[in-house]
């Protein structure tokens, strides 16, 4: 029974188009992954990144005051990769008086260190932190067994797809932003090319594909538009974002991080916004292959049906997932007593309800969008051969 079922789900209904799309996003990728990683940076040459294990721990210069740390940690370490494996020496670990950075070390901990060296000399050793790769290749592993087992040869195309979105914002769009271009119509392209990519993952090189698609582009659109538009009007810096005032810092002080923050809004939604595309397309697309004389009338009203079923989740998902990346924030001003007004106000509060508010409307016009542009699709006469 298992083994049909794991059979059912790897079967092919329309092998040409989708193995041609997955053999295209790898081929894509592959090209992705040639291109350089980080800008150059002077100061990192002679170094080296290395893994080491923390033999031994000298907190004599370590002082907590607080909840805060000051001075730093002795560490003796083997080094148990690259150049300088199975080097004994002594690694330095600073304490900045930062919680969110400072990290402590205790023997048999495995850390991330940096090897300043002058050929074959070692000068200094920094610890970084902790050594979680293992861990987080883990997690990926787990990530690619469940959605293959369970998603099959759609979860093939899925997968196929999450490594080109990672390589796509890596790899362009992070260097083309800190290049110095508009945020704004570097954003807009990213998010297309994720929306083309999920939603014809999703929903293969068909019809159903192609509106969740076009969906995808109008919902984007109306989110850009909010964003653009009210955005300025409540006076948000993009400094409002985490370490985007350090860039300025570090050299990148042409950045717009206005536009940065502005781009961020309809990027963040356009996972929220691809999601009741392709549940509207679908249903739309079941209901054309079971009534293939369905009118354009009756499946639109099919699919402002399901849209509205969607949208009624998918809104408190935008919200659950933007209150749960502030609940420091929310915990921090409800714990001093901040008036309700003055917390509203607040620009930190502010930009993360213009998040929640701008995703959540763009998500759904997405729905009565979707639903036309299918309805128009899947009744019109030949388009049955995509």
């Amino acid at each position: 029974m298992i083994r049909k079922h794991l059979l059912e789900l790897w079967k092919i209904e329309t092998p040409k188009k989708d193995i041609g799309l997955v053999l295209t996003t790898l081929i894509i990728s592959a090209i992705l992954i040639m291109l350089p990683t980080t800008r150059d940076n002077p100061s990192l040459k002679d170094t080296v990144r290395s893994r080491a294990e923390v033999l031994e721990v000298d907190n004599s210069n370590f002082q907590q005051v607080g909840l805060v740390k000051i001075g730093s940690q002795r560490l003796k370490v083997r080094i148990k990769d690259g150049p300088f494996k199975g080097t004994l020496i002594e690694a330095i670990n600073h304490f900045k008086g930062i919680m969110e950075i400072d990290k402590v070390f205790e023997p048999g901990d495995e850390a991330l260190v940096v090897i300043n060296h002058a050929g074959p000399k070692i000068i200094h050793v920094n610890a970084v932190d902790h050594y979680r790769m293992p861990y987080e290749l883990a997690l990926f592993v787990i990530f690619c067994s469940v959605m293959l087992i369970f998603a099959g040869w759609t979860g093939l195309k899925a997968l196929v797809s999450f490594i080109f979105v990672v390589l796509l914002i890596w790899k362009v769009l992070l260097p083309t932003l800190l290049a110095g271009y508009n945020p704004i119509p570097l954003a807009l392209l990213t998010t297309f090319l994720v929306a083309s990519s999920a939603s014809l993952s999703a929903g293969g090189v068909s019809r159903r594909g192609v509106t969740a698609l076009l969906g995808c582009g109008a919902g984007i659109g109306a989110t850009c538009f909010l964003a653009l538009s009210f955005g300025k009007r409540m006076k948000l810096h993009g400094s409002v974002m985490p370490f985007t005032e350090s860039l300025l810092y570090a050299g990148f002080s042409h950045l717009d991080l206005t536009s940065l923050f502005l781009a961020s809004t309809f990027i963040a939604s356009s996972g929220a916004i691809v999601d009741v595309a392709i549940d509207i397309a679908s249903s739309q697309d079941e209901i054309a292959k079971i009534h293939p004389t369905v009118s354009l009338g009756e499946l639109l009203s099919s699919g402002l049906s399901v849209g509205k079923s969607v949208i009624g989740t998918m809104s408190n998902t935008l919200l659950l997932a933007y209150s749960g990346s502030y609940l420091g924030l929310l915990l921090t001003l409800n714990a001093l007593g901040v008036p309700t007004i003055n917390m509203i106000n607040l620009r930190y509060v502010a930009a993360e309800i213009l998040h929640i508010l701008v995703g959540s409307i763009g998500m759904i016009l997405t729905a009565p969008l979707t639903a036309l542009i299918g309805s128009m699709i899947f009744t019109r006469k030949g388009s049955s051969m995509l």
